[in-house]
């Protein structure tokens, strides 16, 4: 049995199989903007060289996304901070 057959055969947790629908529906770029709903971006990230997305393609996204993600939560604690604090 070689590592490969061995990866193969474990069973996918729910985020991995999630992401890998959202890989097929919405491409690298869909994939890496909806992966924090699913998983960290870590595991994202090599989910998706995994699966053999090329890792500068994978880097490219994943900072995207992250600087999206980053700057949405910000906003919303803003706003969100602005209601409380008068």
């Amino acid at each position: 049995m070689t590592r490969h057959d061995f990866l193969e055969s474990k069973p996918e947790k729910k985020g991995q199989q999630r992401l890998k629908r959202w890989l097929v529906k919405f491409g690298v770029p869909g994939a890496s903007l909806l992966a924090p709903l699913a998983l960290s971006t870590m595991f994202t990230a090599a989910t998706l060289v995994g699966t053999g997305v090329p890792k500068s393609r994978v880097t490219l996204w994943q900072v995207i996304a992250i600087v999206l993600w980053t700057t949405v939560v910000a906003v919303v604690a803003t706003g969100v901070l602005s209601v409380v604090g008068g």
